[in-house]
């Protein structure tokens, strides 16, 4: 829309103009509800915006991350402003999708990188945005890995028709986040694909000096590239930066004697401990990841090009990571009809994703209607209605200061009725208790809920150790290494479970009936004793693709295979018709080289 076109516009959403991922993510709901997107600068409005802007009547304006993207000064002077943001621009992506989850529709989302070495890579979320703006769909931005927390939100709102699109090649986008979110959909473990996003940092150069100030409300500065005066300290650059943006600075002393009391109004002592703990909470600084034992005005901090200074706040004064709130709590559901006897686990997404304390305090208003324990799970005991609470631990330890306890809590009200659920779960059994498997074989276990007329029989599978021995949504087990690993089944309705011991041994070596070491190539066919046959090959080229394939004695092929990921290595196994084969393997770095007939037994 064209800024002389005002339409009927009632809201508008205000993002930094320097990068693009917060506009990204919101692109879809802007884009779907006929909001404009106007980018700024980090502290003042280009002046045809600001003239734009005045010449609407806007109900609300939606501020799109931290105060390091957009300052507090530029929020305020926006019309009845709220902010959508958090420490990271990955936190800010979910937080968005988070606040407008019933505009979205989840039948497709998409996945593209949010940061690179350069900080702005989004060539594939560019155009992967006008898909998803297309379709109303959340638009998930990741580096390398996608977080919890977001993983989470997404699996509670797809279905088992979500298509899962990544916009790029694997280096972009690798396959573990798609396969990781689908695979915690199924309600499995995924040990690779999701994990914190780490996004890149710019380093200083060697004529200036990094600022970076993370609070418990999340990053306040950001900057590379600070230039500095000869005899300047670490408070000099701090207070010159803090000027230049408009962000409040008070402290104490002079020189050696300078101590920082509070930026942006995040104040010493705003964040006692708790416990019974004396209250140790505020600023301090460190230089190149030291924390120096003196003040940021002595002289011994005479800043030195290339230096990167980090400002945190902390609870403790030995503490040497950054405290930061939680900013929200919110249940997967707002509302639950149970008759009498039935359970069910509610979970609560806590934002940002690193916040310091994670953990959630559960409490009903009425434990004659229905109970909830430490990991969520509710029981109706009685006809009535309760409300249950997800609080953060965060609420128990007295902060008073740029606090909300409401945002940090979320309720489920829970309507009981009197009659019992005939079909509730009461068990489930495997039908083995142990078993033993090789290294690269399979065994389906076969789970019996009780009664057998329960209206919920779905299941959830997991492993005590996903590298030893893996289990899918459907119980199926494979053999990764030797080991002894437990699976576990658990009821979705009363959290019922039961385990099977899983022994996992290296394969038998078998008899090797024929082998090639030929242009950096080397293969060695074997039979095992169960008469399977193992074919292993292995490139000098790590990165190759290796292809295979095996021909009778009549001349009919009989076996193709190929390495299933470009990593140099193919192992798998089959089993072959007794009698005389030949055949041939190539590598992505060799020609086809030719195998000798062999013979199966």
């Amino acid at each position: 829309r064209k800024l002389g076109d005002s339409g009927d516009i009632s809201n508008i959403v205000v993002a930094s103009g320097a990068g693009y991922a917060d506009s990204l993510s919101m692109a879809p709901i802007a884009a779907a509800k006929g909001w404009p997107i106007l980018l700024t600068e980090s502290d003042s409005l280009p002046e045809k915006v600001e003239s734009y802007i005045k010449s609407l009547n806007i109900d609300k304006t939606y501020v799109l991350g931290g105060t390091e993207v957009i300052t507090t000064g530029l929020e305020n002077f926006l019309p009845n402003p709220q902010r959508l943001g958090g420490t990271t621009r990955f936190d800010t992506n979910l937080d968005i999708l988070q606040n407008f989850k019933s505009d979205l529709d989840f039948s497709n989302v998409y996945i593209a990188a949010g940061d690179g070495s350069n900080g702005d890579e989004f060539a594939d979320a560019l155009s992967g945005g006008v898909l998803a703006s297309r379709k109303s769909a959340p638009l998930v931005l990741i580096y390398k890995t996608v977080t919890q927390d977001t993983a989470d939100f997404i699996t509670r709102n797809m279905s088992d028709k979500t298509v899962l699109t990544a916009l790029g090649g694997t280096l972009v986008v690798p396959d573990a986040v798609p396969n990781a979110i689908e695979s915690l959909y199924n309600g499995e473990n995924p040990n690779e694909g999701i994990g914190p996003v780490v996004p890149v940092t710019p380093v200083p150069d060697g004529e200036h000096v990094s600022l970076v100030i993370d609070g418990y409300k999340g990053n306040i500065v950001n900057k590379s590239n600070l230039s500095f005066n000869k005899g300047d300290t670490v408070f000099d650059v701090l207070k010159k930066t803090l000027d230049d943006k408009g962000i409040p600075i008070y402290y104490e002393g002079t020189g050696s004697q300078i101590y920082v009391q509070s930026i942006n109004g995040q104040r010493e002592f705003d964040r006692p401990r708790g416990g019974g703990k004396s209250n140790q909470s505020g600023w301090k600084y460190s230089v190149n990841g030291n924390f120096p034992e003196y003040s940021c005005g002595d002289e011994k901090e005479t800043l030195h090009g290339g230096e990167s200074i980090h400002w945190i706040y902390v609870l403790g004064a030995n503490d040497t990571t950054c405290f930061r709130d939680v900013d929200s709590v919110k249940l997967n559901k707002s509302s639950l009809d149970m008759d009498k006897g039935d359970s069910e686990t509610l979970s609560a997404a806590v934002s940002p994703s690193d916040a310091t304390d994670k953990n959630i305090v559960w409490s009903s208003s009425d434990e004659s209607v229905a109970t909830v324990d430490d990991d969520g799970q509710v029981e109706a005991v009685g006809s009535g209605t309760a409300a249950i609470t997800a609080e953060s631990i965060d609420n128990t330890k007295g902060f008073k200061v740029n606090y909300d306890a409401s945002d940090n809590e979320d309720v489920c009200d829970v309507t009981v009725s009197g009659a019992v659920n005939p079909d509730k779960v009461t068990g489930v059994t495997l039908n083995k208790s142990s078993t033993d498997l090789e290294v690269g074989k399979t065994e389906k276990l076969e789970a019996t809920v009780a009664p057998s007329n329960a209206a919920n029989k779905k299941l959830t599978w997991s492993s005590s150790d996903d590298s030893i021995a893996s289990v899918n949504s459907d119980g199926l087990v494979t053999g990764e290494k030797a080991g002894t690993a437990v699976i576990t089944v658990k009821t979705s309705d009363g959290g019922k479970t039961d385990t099977c011991t899983v022994k996992v041994k290296d394969k038998s070596p078998g008899k090797i009936i024929q082998e090639v070491h030929e242009g950096g190539l080397d293969l060695t066919i074997s039979q095992g004793t169960d008469k399977t046959v193992n074919i292993y090959a292995k490139s000098e080229n790590t990165s190759d693709d290796i292809t295979f394939e095996l021909y009778d004695g009549d001349g009919n092929l009989a076996y193709i295979d190929q390495s299933p990921e470009s990593t140099g290595i193919m192992d798998s196994t089959t089993v072959l018709a007794p009698g005389k084969y030949h055949g041939y393997i190539r590598s992505s770095s060799t020609s086809k080289i030719e195998i000798p007939e062999f013979m199966v037994e």
